[in-house]
């Protein structure tokens, strides 16, 4: 029987332009994140440790793939939290598929500019347009997720 208490797991995206790390529990459910700068990664490892702390049997999972900062390999060389690789046959293959949801993800700020620039906005309370926005993107991301639950039913029964 699986142990009930959650497994933790920080989620490291890294590129010349910055690091990204995700502290999630049990493989979805985002905890906290930082992010930083390729040459102010010093918080990034202090989040790494803080949490190797609270959970020591947490790893690092990150993409060989990627590329990962000279500084910050030196900084995480340091502790003694375990690195996994993703598997990068297993990224790849779902890399394609997944695609279409990240441009959409990656089109969220433009898009937020443009709701920026309405007349309605200027109008509003800086919190009540926020609200309004963060509304707009929930309900957009619960049509994705109906859309999502659908495709899995659809594949679970010709399977």
């Amino acid at each position: 029987m699986r142990d009930p208490s959650p497994i933790y797991t920080i989620a490291i995206d890294a590129n010349p332009f910055g690091v990204r790390a995700a502290l999630v529990e049990d493989g979805m459910l985002l905890v906290d994140a930082i992010e930083a700068k390729p040459d102010h990664l010093g918080p990034v490892a202090n989040f790494v440790a803080r949490y190797q702390s609270r959970f020591p049997d947490i790893v690092i999972l990150g993409s060989p793939r990627d590329t990962w900062p000279i500084d910050f390999k030196d900084l995480l060389d340091g502790l003694t939290v375990p690195r996994v690789w993703l598997s990068w046959k297993a990224a790849k293959t779902l890399h394609w598929e997944w695609a279409p949801w990240q441009r959409r993800r990656r089109l969220l700020r433009a898009r937020f500019l443009a709701y920026l620039n309405q007349d309605i906005i200027y109008n509003m309370s800086a919190q009540a347009a926020i609200l309004e926005w963060e509304a707009i993107v929930a309900r957009e991301t619960l049509k994705e997720v109906e859309a999502a639950a659908k495709q899995l039913r659809l594949y679970v029964h010709t399977q």
